[in-house]
């Protein structure tokens, strides 16, 4: 509860490293959302601390190639493995 309200467990994400400390604080079914992005970009449901490491690959790979400006999403490239195109609890 922050100010009166109630608000998700949540963690923040900066490394791999953070992953394990990040699934203990949260807990799981979790969702992975990137600090800065953009409606639904990024943001991914996990069941597990082996889905929670996947998605934060995922996810940095995605953003590292996105940028986000004016309300615009331009990619520099397309992600690894794809031909084009904080945590919390659940």
């Amino acid at each position: 509860v922050v100010a009166g309200i109630p608000t998700p467990a949540n963690a923040l994400v900066r490394t791999l490293a953070d992953v394990k400390e990040a699934a203990v604080t949260v807990g799981f079914p979790a969702v992975l959302k990137p600090i800065s992005g953009a409606a639904s970009l990024g943001v991914k449901k996990v069941g597990s601390h082996a889905e929670l490491r996947q998605a934060f690959l995922e996810v940095q790979d995605e953003m590292r190639n996105t940028v986000v400006t004016s309300g615009a999403i331009a990619r520099t490239k397309a992600p690894s493995g794809v031909s084009s195109h904080s945590c919390a609890s659940a």
